[in-house]
């Protein structure tokens, strides 16, 4: 929670001296905070992301009937960017009949940072035409995104913190080429409009051979989640045979959860068997089957090895600090939650 982390000051001080005055003073801050948050919110004055989210669904309706010859789902009753920068998280919901897809803005935040923070890194491999920079534009973006190492530390202490203000970073210089951002963005929004469209039956079994080979078609029937993965890399293979001047289009899932892949090795993350998705390192492995199905490339093998090679130098550093950090926060939370009762609450109504 926001407040908490930028309040702890005055959670210290109440700590201290449990002082009554100071309890109801922190009520008061919560909901002003609360208040100019949704505020916000409901104005369009905070950052919003949901320009990009319309133009990926632009992308993907045309794709489906121009490219696949799919029929689109009959009606998205919504789809909406919502507020989260902290989350990353997306949802397609079948609500009593409508269809909704939200996905939080930390989607977009976060791609933008590991986006942003890593591509540095392959800037320097020589693999056919995989980026259009040419030698000198390539040494410039590596200088005016000096210290990749930092810019990944800060963006890899936010993203498992919860808190993206740690993730801030300063980028000088967009590369040329930006389809990897663009390619996870859409991977995204096509994997939940994918389950929309298995709700409606619209992808079956048939649609997939078309593009996979038999033990990949096998494994997309036997999961929702997988199969939701595989239209959206069908959908990024066709929007870059769209647009060949976008090199890093189909790279982006690799991407995406080869880097949450590591982040996991750092924390050490357990999976419960009880979760939803497949966790993100058996998602980077049948992706990479897909993607090679569909277009193979050896530079995504290197780019794998010096992915990891490259996070998982400061694993120790960073899993030192996201530790203290939860403590902290902990703590933090306890002393927050003390002052969070019904003898308080009719202090701040008076």
């Amino acid at each position: 929670m926001d407040f908490v982390r930028y309040n702890a000051p005055f959670l210290r001080l109440y700590k201290c001296f449990h002082s009554r005055r100071l309890a109801v003073l922190l009520l008061k801050m919560e909901c002003i905070q609360y208040y100019n948050q949704n505020r916000k919110f409901l104005t369009g004055s905070d950052h919003s992301y949901q320009e990009v989210f319309d133009n990926l669904f632009n992308t993907i309706e045309d794709i489906l009937i121009n490219d696949l010859c799919v029929i689109n789902v009959s009606i998205i009753n919504e789809y909406a960017e919502v507020s989260g920068f902290n989350v990353f998280n997306a949802e397609s919901i079948p609500f009593f009949g409508d269809n909704y897809i939200a996905v939080n803005s930390g989607v977009f935040y976060y791609a933008h940072v590991f986006a942003r923070s890593l591509q540095p890194i392959f800037m320097d491999n020589s693999c056919g035409n995989i980026d259009n920079m040419n030698c000198i534009r390539r040494l410039f973006y590596n200088w005016a995104n000096r210290w990749p190492r930092a810019n990944f530390q800060k963006a890899a202490f936010g993203y498992l913190t919860g808190d993206r203000h740690n993730a801030h970073m300063k980028c000088y210089l967009i590369p040329e080429d930006d389809s990897l951002l663009k390619g996870i963005e859409l991977f995204v929004a096509g994997h939940e409009y994918a389950h929309l469209l298995s709700k409606e039956e619209r992808l079956r079994s048939q649609f997939f051979d078309t593009f996979f080979s038999h033990d990949i078609v096998e494994l997309i029937n036997s999961d929702e989640e997988i199969k939701a993965d595989g239209f959206a890399v069908i959908l990024l293979s066709r929007e870059q045979l769209r647009h060949s001047n976008e090199e890093w289009l189909l790279y982006s899932p690799l991407f995406l959860f080869d880097v949450l892949r590591n982040l996991d090795i750092i924390v050490e993350k357990q999976y419960s068997t009880k979760t939803s998705h497949p966790c993100n390192s058996d998602r980077y492995s049948y992706l990479k089957q897909m993607v090679d199905c569909l277009s193979p490339n050896n530079c995504y093998d290197l780019f794998h090895n010096k992915l990891e090679k490259f996070s998982l130098q400061d694993a120790k550093n960073i899993r030192k600090k996201v530790k203290k950090h939860n403590l902290k926060m902990a703590k933090l939370f306890d002393i927050f939650e003390s002052y969070h009762n019904d003898s308080f609450y009719s202090l701040l109504k008076d």
